[in-house]
């Protein structure tokens, strides 16, 4: 089963790509390629957490552009993402973990004028790296991988970004 390609022309997160229930299925074909004028690094990165989770709730206290997350036993460390959402809707987005102070909080980047004090709920997601290539002019930068057991999610995450493109494809291998 061939999930939808992704493709980023700026730094960021594409949506996850979620491989389907195939019978047997333990292994996903994955493929980034850069477009021939790219100057970019991409990653592709992995979770085993769903992004079907259902939301926790949460707490949250803002200030000098950094936003604290209060969730009990959250289990994250830094580099590792949430998807948040706010009552006042300040804080909804994808936020990497900056710092773990505790078991109970986690700090992320929020640059902005926003609220001190929120509350709201949060999707946590561990996260692996897969590959991680700098592409720079022509020919294309590409490699390819083969996962051997079954993550909940992949994504293409692009940092360092001046031109071009990055695209994560991915191929579900049948069950046997």
């Amino acid at each position: 089963m061939r999930l939808t390609p992704q493709t980023l022309s700026a730094a960021g997160d594409s949506p996850w790509m979620v491989p389907g229930p195939m019978l047997l299925s333990n292994a996903v074909s994955l493929a980034l390629t850069y477009s021939v004028n790219a100057n970019l690094t991409a990653q592709v990165q992995y979770t085993y957490d769903s992004p079907a989770q259902t939301p926790q709730a949460v707490t949250y206290a803002w200030a000098a552009n950094v936003l604290t997350v209060t969730l009990a036993n959250h289990g994250l460390n830094v580099g590792d993402t949430a998807d948040l959402t706010s009552v006042s809707g300040n804080f909804t987005g994808n936020y990497d973990v900056a710092s773990v102070p505790t078991v109970n909080t986690f700090t992320c980047a929020a640059v902005g004028a926003f609220v001190a004090n929120d509350t709201g709920t949060a999707r946590t997601y561990k996260l692996f790296t897969h590959a991680t290539v700098t592409g720079t002019g022509a020919p294309p930068a590409k490699i390819d991988g083969l996962l051997g057991a079954l993550a909940a999610a992949f994504r293409l995450h692009v940092t360092g970004y001046t031109a071009g493109s990055a695209t994560l494809s991915a191929q579900q291998v049948a069950g046997y």
